[in-house]
């Protein structure tokens, strides 16, 4: 019979292009087939990567009734969490997390869940992960906080999850930005409004 396991020159397999695409009944027959629900592509991406990253939470589930490892990180730190937060995938970042996965793991740079789904505004994601117990105000290894990225980039109701699970209204980064002073820079009136109501520092 087929090899169901064999790889092309990337290390890609079919359990892992049927993860990648979404097709949830072709991956439950391959994993029936005895395929390696853990097998990495040349990067360290495994099918529950893949999965996660398109927003394929069925597929995600399948995956997890089989065993995969809920936390394993490719290269560089990246967990199939942090894809799903990064992408904007609230259903499936609860899946994981449901799945016990670690909801402040970090990558390489410091950077958790938490923090880049508010660096890319996804407020929804955010509330999940802050519901499931993520620290607030881990900071970046550059200090910046989840707050101060969603400041930066405008994301007020994302600003707004934060504040109302207690994040620090004006802990500075190490070069001494505030989330006001982000949010000022750019012309957030609407957040800047948001941290003054929290009380924020305005000097």
């Amino acid at each position: 019979g087929a090899d169901v396991d064999k790889a092309n020159d990337h290390g890609v397999t079919p359990l892992y292009i049927a993860c990648k695409e979404g097709h949830t009944e072709t991956a439950s027959v391959l994993l029936a087939a005895g395929a390696d629900v853990d097998k990495a592509n040349d990067h360290g991406a495994k099918p529950l990567f893949m999965a996660c990253m398109n927003g394929h939470t069925e597929t995600a589930l399948v995956l997890l009734a089989a065993g995969a490892d809920v936390d394993k990180a490719m290269d560089g730190g990246v967990t199939p969490l942090f894809m799903a937060c990064m992408k904007g995938h609230p259903e499936t970042a609860s899946v994981l997390l449901t799945a016990g996965a670690d909801v402040d793991k970090a990558n390489d740079h410091g950077v958790t869940p938490l923090y880049i789904a508010c660096l890319k505004g996804h407020a929804e994601t955010a509330s999940v992960l802050l519901t499931a117990g993520a620290d607030v105000d881990t900071a970046r290894h550059d200090g910046d906080t989840p707050l101060q990225v969603a400041c930066l980039g405008g994301h007020t109701e994302t600003a707004s999850a934060l504040l109302a699970a207690g994040a620090d209204v004006d802990k500075a980064n190490d070069e001494g930005d505030t989330p006001l002073s982000n949010a000022c820079r750019e012309g957030h009136t609407a957040t800047a409004s948001a941290l003054l109501a929290a009380r924020a520092d305005a000097n």
